[in-house]
């Protein structure tokens, strides 16, 4: 199967990626875009929360299917076939975020063993549709989704551009799936997605493709007017004190524009300021986003940045982290002492061990999640229970 090249998603691909973020409603436009993007004959998106074996749900899929999809045949499919379906997308589980396979590694099995499959025998006979390929969209043990696309029965093999189309999708949808989950659980609690933002214990600012910021949430100006090397300047842009780091800032920024080049957005930045060199930093994640919900008078050009002070990261819950990624007892009360500031020589006197044990245990918690350093590690933390306050709960 050879890789070819294929244009890069444009700006109205793109733009309804970052608008699905905001409003689920958009993602049946978005994944029948995408469709006819990777060249295929359906799409769709699957989610399964690990802590919740039984939620596994085809969440969204193309036109193709939903407008053949009686009641009768989904009712079939439901009882009969999706089991099969989803053991097949589980192996993704195994993978690393983005890793593209293709049915036959997804079932373990040849061309004529996949075609005798019940569920591969339903979607030809129904909906004339063959070979598929697939992506898990994020590295969470938690929020597991998966991003799935199916093309006409008639072709044998799988066209060689629809990887390549896929490769350029995949960190677009990734970040857009990771955005949605968030502003999903706000709305959980609250009546609105953008505007809910001060019940969540993260910095979140939006800014305009000039940098200037037209929403902060309470976090966010707490850690822009605390004396880090980022704030807002005088004429209300998001800036940096440090001329390297404004440079930085303003990369990420224009990386990160819907409307630029084909081919040049680029689904997150992660960036690094610290205010002294001893001090933790604080973490800005600098991602496009558009405005589907007209919640704010702006144009759809925004940038949406996450912005995390490392020392005030004590919101941080581990729980479902502990759960997610495995931890023993001792790694999770390790993890609860390095949200809390606490270095090796600290952790070792307040649990009555050695550092070298302690060492030992820090590294295997980055060895579990993936990560090199604390930074990252509680940046784990936080993606895999966002701390967003209880309805009624005050945020000071």
């Amino acid at each position: 199967m050879s890789i070819v090249q294929v244009p890069a998603p444009d700006p109205d691909l793109l733009g309804a990626i970052y608008g699905a973020s905001a409003d689920a409603r958009e993602w049946h436009d978005v994944i029948d875009q995408s469709a006819v993007f990777v060249g295929a004959g359906s799409a769709a998106l699957l989610s399964l929360d690990t802590l919740d074996p039984g939620a596994y749900s085809v969440d969204v899929v193309s036109r193709a299917i939903r407008e053949r999809m009686t009641p009768e045949l989904l009712a079939y499919w439901l009882e009969h076939l999706a089991p099969l379906d989803q053991a097949g997308h589980r192996t993704l589980l195994t993978l690393p975020a983005r890793r593209i396979i293709t049915d036959l590694e997804a079932y373990g099995c040849k061309r004529v063993d996949l075609d005798r499959r019940p569920d591969c025998r339903f979607l030809i006979e129904h909906f004339k549709l063959g070979r598929k390929i697939a992506a898990r969209l994020n590295d969470s043990p938690r929020y597991f989704e998966s991003f799935v696309v199916q093309f006409p029965a008639v072709l044998a093999e799988i066209p060689a551009g629809a990887i390549a189309g896929m490769h350029a999708l995949l960190p677009h949808l990734a970040k857009a799936s990771e955005l949605g989950q968030l502003f999903g659980r706000l709305r959980e609690r609250y009546a609105a997605a953008l505007l809910a933002l001060d019940h969540l214990g993260l910095g979140i600012c939006v800014l305009d493709p000039r940098r200037r910021v037209i929403l902060a949430n309470d976090e966010a100006r707490r850690i822009l007017d605390s004396g880090h090397g980022v704030h807002v300047d005088a004429r209300g842009r998001l800036g940096c004190r440090d001329p390297d780091d404004q440079r930085r800032m303003a990369a990420a920024v224009k990386a990160a524009e819907l409307d630029g080049a084909a081919g040049d957005t680029r689904a997150e930045s992660v960036l690094a300021f610290r205010r002294t060199l001893e001090g933790d930093p604080v973490l800005l994640e600098v991602s496009p986003l558009r405005d589907a919900l007209r919640e704010l008078d702006a144009d759809d050009g925004m940038i949406f940045v996450h912005l995390i002070d490392l020392d005030s990261a004590t919101q941080v819950g581990v729980d479902a982290f502990a759960t997610v990624y495995g931890l023993s007892a001792a790694e999770r009360a390790v993890a609860e002492l390095i949200v809390q500031g606490l270095g090796n020589r600290e952790i070792a006197d307040a649990r009555g061990t050695s550092i070298d044990t302690v060492k030992t245990q820090v590294g295997r918690l980055m060895s579990k999640t993936g990560t090199h350093s604390r930074v990252l590690l509680v940046r784990a933390m936080l993606k895999a229970d966002p701390p967003i306050a209880r309805r009624g709960a005050t945020t000071e």
